[in-house]
């Protein structure tokens, strides 16, 4: 059976090359703004989760003073390579909870600053200071930032 078309001329039987063409280039184009929202998403994901991971840690501070009947020390230690957050006893011989080191999480050097580099949470309920935690990240010009704080008096909230 042919293929012939009301003027006797063949049909094609599929695409040219001009077409294949225009279709790779609308394929390139969709794909490429998709991979910018993609990867702004995943930013905004590691900086959520790093804020989380934080709020969690410091909670545990208030729960194993009390529980344990003993000061908890929340440690912010910083260097040029790294930033890790550690609660432990007062004399630092046990460390509670994982150490949480900020690289692991995917966040990049300098991106997480602290108020303060240390403070003790008291079997009461009270803390020797407040502290704020701040997760700023800047992707494609846009800054993707949670604020980490804990009062006194053991409420840790992420702004």
């Amino acid at each position: 059976m042919r293929l012939i078309s009301q003027y006797g001329l063949r049909a094609r039987k599929g695409f040219s090359l001009m077409e294949m063409l225009v279709v790779v280039i609308l394929i390139g184009i969709v794909m490429s703004v998709a991979g910018v929202r993609v990867s702004g998403s995943m930013t905004q994901q590691r900086v959520i989760r790093a804020a989380g991971t934080i709020q969690t840690q410091l909670e545990m501070a208030y729960a194993m003073a009390g529980r344990n009947r003993e000061p908890m020390k929340v440690a912010v230690t910083t260097s040029s390579s790294a930033m890790t957050l550690k609660v432990t006893n007062r004399d630092g011989s046990r460390t509670y909870g994982t150490p949480i080191d900020f690289k692991v999480l995917g966040l990049p050097t300098g991106s997480v600053t602290s108020s303060s580099s240390g403070i003790t949470v008291f079997p009461n309920g009270f803390a020797s200071d407040t502290l704020s935690i701040q997760i700023s990240v800047t992707r494609n010009s846009i800054l993707y930032k949670r604020r980490v704080r804990m009062s006194r008096a053991g409420m840790v909230k992420v702004i």
